[in-house]
């Protein structure tokens, strides 16, 4: 017979499978209220559905796992946030100042377009950065790929001027000067067309 005080412990095969009517009904109730209080935005749900069969415990693992590289600590603190990186490869037209490192990109020269869509699970809004950033090919390592490392940078700069820049290949102070003291983003409105790719992207992950 299975313990109530251990039901997170348990598989809803272990818990089904209990031949006590009025304990295996007491198992699934404290189980669904647990399995409710998980799933608090989309995102969540997504996750506690592919292991829904799994115990408390482990749905749990799972989540947290899953949400280690989407948990925003610096632009969105505590939020979910799903960051879709589009890096493109453009041949300048003008001269552009390289947002890295600060040389000319000069007319004719190729150079690396990034920019970023965020979609914050917790709240429902969405984002992009306010300009796209522009840099020298062969920088590409610089650019978040997802909302930890855009975390990494905004901090970064915020605080460039406490840095010791020794130890990274990058001047954070000297790139704050162009891109802005953190990561400058701006809301999407509900009618943009950057949300229809954000909604394809998320179909694609199955989100």
């Amino acid at each position: 017979m299975l313990k109530l005080e251990e039901y997170a412990m348990y598989s809803l095969e272990e818990i089904e499978a209990e031949p006590n009517d009025i304990l295996r009904h007491q198992l699934l109730t404290l189980r669904n209220f647990d399995i409710q209080k998980l799933c608090e935005d989309h995102f969540a749900r997504k996750i506690v559905e592919s292991c829904y069969q799994c115990s408390i415990y482990e749905i749990e693992e799972t989540l947290e796992l899953a949400s280690y590289h989407h948990e925003s600590q610096s632009l969105f603190p505590g939020q979910i946030v799903l960051l879709y990186p589009r890096i493109t490869e453009q041949k300048a037209s003008r001269e552009i100042t390289c947002d890295i490192y600060g040389g000319r990109i000069r007319i004719g020269s190729y150079y690396l377009r990034y920019q970023a869509f965020m979609d914050n699970l917790t709240n429902g809004k969405k984002y992009v950065l306010k300009r796209p950033w522009v840099a020298e090919i062969g920088t590409y390592d610089f650019f978040p790929k997802d909302i930890s490392e855009m975390d990494h940078l905004d901090i970064a700069l915020r605080n460039s001027y406490d840095l010791d820049s020794s130890y990274s290949p990058y001047d954070y102070y000297a790139i704050s000067t162009r891109i802005g003291d953190g990561v400058q983003v701006t809301t999407l409105g509900p009618k943009n067309k950057v949300r229809k790719k954000i909604r394809e992207q998320r179909k694609k992950l199955g989100l």
